[in-house]
């Protein structure tokens, strides 16, 4: 629970705070919000559900939306299960343990399960993502509910908090120059790919850079080896 309330909880309760406005200005009903805040838990995933809905899409289509919004989560979890994984756990439990995988439970469950003794790795993290996952969902209430008091944009720029504070996570824990270099690279080139089209700029910068730094990293090795 002292893990639960960091830094990222404050950022976590914000964006559902946006969440909520964006719910009750797109007239979602309340029982609908807390249900995508509890089993969807992927901010992102969750706005092009509501949003996709909202501008006439089929249910099905929604759904296959947010299936592709959720590859990104692929990667975070095969870079925290073996923090987590034991032979005595079940694999059960892991497959639940996938479901609090998202950015803030991530961000923390990297920095701090390997603090954690092998055997109780899995618990903890459980622990943090069911308590990110019910302070999430009290503030996609606490929005939902406040919203007729908030200026328009005011939702929007809650919402914004957790690519920023995703960001500034990864910057934090740049550890070689290839991941420097990933950033950077990524931070000049994807304005240009925004400008050529907006809908698909991070796909082609994510796509461009790490395959020159994967091209980079395999001729520096060879070369080195």
């Amino acid at each position: 629970m002292q893990a639960v309330f960091s830094s990222g909880c404050v950022v976590l309760i914000a964006s559902f705070v946006g969440f909520g406005v964006l719910a009750h200005a797109l007239n979602m009903p309340l029982d609908y919000a807390v249900f995508l805040s509890a089993f969807v838990w992927a901010l992102p995933s969750q706005v092009v559900f509501i949003t996709s809905i909202d501008n006439g899409a089929s249910w099905a289509m929604a759904a296959f939306a947010v299936s592709l919004s959720a590859v990104r989560i692929l990667p975070m979890m095969v870079t925290l299960m073996p923090n987590v994984r034991h032979e005595k756990v079940p694999r059960f439990w892991l497959y639940i343990a996938c479901h609090f995988v998202a950015v803030t439970a991530w961000v923390e469950g990297m920095a701090r399960t390997p603090k954690q003794p092998k055997a109780t790795g899995l618990s903890f993290f459980l622990g943090l993502g069911i308590g990110f996952l019910v302070v999430s969902v009290l503030g996609c209430i606490a929005g939902f509910y406040a919203a007729p008091f908030l200026p328009d944009a005011a939702g929007a720029a809650l919402l914004f908090l957790t690519p920023l504070f995703f960001a500034l996570s990864i910057l934090r824990s740049v550890f070689t120059w290839g991941e420097g270099a990933v950033l950077m690279s990524s931070f000049a080139i994807v304005p240009f790919f925004h400008e050529l089209n907006a809908g698909t700029d991070l796909l082609w910068t994510a796509l461009i850079v790490g395959t020159a730094l994967f091209l980079v990293q395999r001729k520096w090795g060879r070369a080195h080896g």
